[in-house]
């Protein structure tokens, strides 16, 4: 089953005249969304995929941030990113130098 979005064209196009520059509520990042969920719906044969990533970090490429996404997709507890993630991020981080200073120990 496809997940799919149904908005009413009409009330697409009234929001991105509210949300325009000379709109009354000038919001530049709501206008840009609107106008890109319009221009997806304008090809509406396409695919499309959404990727949320947040500066640092992209669900393909960062394993934690991955699995938060996938919390708050199933609806359970993800917690705050990177806050509650970063212990276990400088955990691996101190078992990583661990083995480093050990297997240096070793090779002297």
């Amino acid at each position: 089953m496809t997940n799919e979005m149904r908005i009413s064209l009409k009330n697409l196009e009234e929001a991105i005249e509210f949300s325009s520059p000379q709109g009354e509520g000038n919001h530049r990042m709501v206008y840009h969304l609107l106008c890109m969920l319009r221009e997806a719906g304008w090809n509406w044969r396409k695919q499309y995929s959404i990727v949320l990533y947040d500066e640092e970090s992209e669900p393909e490429f960062d394993e934690d941030y991955a699995k938060y996404l996938d919390n708050l997709a199933c609806g359970l507890s993800a917690g705050k990113w990177p806050e509650d993630y970063k212990e276990n991020i400088e955990n691996t981080n101190n078992i990583n130098n661990t083995n480093d200073i050990t297997n240096t120990e070793l090779e002297e």
